[in-house]
């Protein structure tokens, strides 16, 4: 089991209220849990668990270029009133001073959909195609160890990471996310990600190369007819393949096992499959 709580509770016991009384403690709370910092204040290794830590070497999305932290790369693309992109922020390395806020530059107008993009992302979008795959970009490439430790001793005793923000929810707005919700719904295999179809059009050179590979297609310009076919956004092209490939598979299974396998979303929404990354193997020649 992993629990999320934040570190402004009293870790010790012995902290009372402003009335005098005592408060509960994690370690109260918790005496049989592991407690782990996963903040920039933590004094061990899981610190680097934190979106601040200059872990290196993360791709900036939408952009040819890396940056060393994940909150370097959130605030350097953020766009205000009296300030554009800041790429300082990909490299800074000393996770101090790390936040652009309002009060300097004016009101936040959005994220650049990338260093010289066009488009300024909402909030929630730039959550989305910014922060969340950022993040997951670090547990997947610099974290598996440390990943690996939290997921074997959460199955022998209960787990309580700690962060300042407990906000599980990329959907909220209210409150900033917490990154140590998503370490957990990473391990637990429902990390929130998707793909708006009205941004397919961004992953038409991927989807080309790998469909030049399992096509058996030789020819690239109906390859790439066929790619920008299913990746407009003014047609119906990828309901309908969606649809068809949900259908071939209730065709075979129950519903509780071929939803697993079909592309769900609500209309609108991000759309993904269900079936966990660690089930899927890719066998083919470079």
């Amino acid at each position: 089991m992993i629990i999320i709580e934040s570190k402004k509770k009293p870790l010790l016991p012995g902290t009372k209220d402003k009335n005098g009384k005592p408060i509960l403690s994690l370690k109260e709370k918790y005496p049989d849990a592991m407690i782990i910092d996963v903040t920039s204040k933590a004094q061990d290794e899981f610190v680097k668990f934190s979106p601040f830590y200059p872990i290196g070497g993360i791709p900036v999305p939408f952009t040819d270029d890396i940056a060393v932290s994940v909150e370097g790369i959130w605030q350097g693309l953020k766009v205000f009133e009296g300030a554009d992109v800041d790429t300082s922020f990909f490299s800074k390395h000393d996770m101090k001073n790390m936040k652009r806020t309002t009060r300097k530059y004016g009101p936040c107008l959005g994220h650049r959909k990338g260093v010289h993009g066009k488009e300024l992302l909402g909030y929630i979008e730039a959550r989305k195609l910014i922060y969340l795959p950022c993040y997951k970009w670090v547990l997947e490439n610099k974290l598996q160890k440390l990943v690996a430790a939290i997921r074997i001793i959460s199955k022998n005793k209960p787990v309580v990471l700690l962060d300042y923000n407990t906000n599980p929810d990329p959907y909220n707005p209210k409150s900033p996310l917490s990154h140590a919700s998503l370490i957990k719904a990473y391990i637990e295999g429902n990390y929130p990600e998707g793909i708006t179809f009205s941004y397919l059009p961004d992953y038409r050179d991927e989807l080309r190369h790998l469909y030049g590979m399992i096509s058996g297609r030789d020819n690239r310009e109906d390859i790439q007819r066929s790619i920008d076919d299913v990746t407009d956004p003014t047609r119906n092209s990828i309901n309908e393949k969606c649809s068809r490939i949900k259908h071939a598979f209730l065709r075979e299974f129950d519903d509780s096992i071929a939803r697993n396998y079909y592309i769900t979303g609500e209309r609108g929404e991000t759309k993904k499959i269900l079936l966990p990354r660690e089930m899927v193997i890719w066998d083919m020649p470079d």
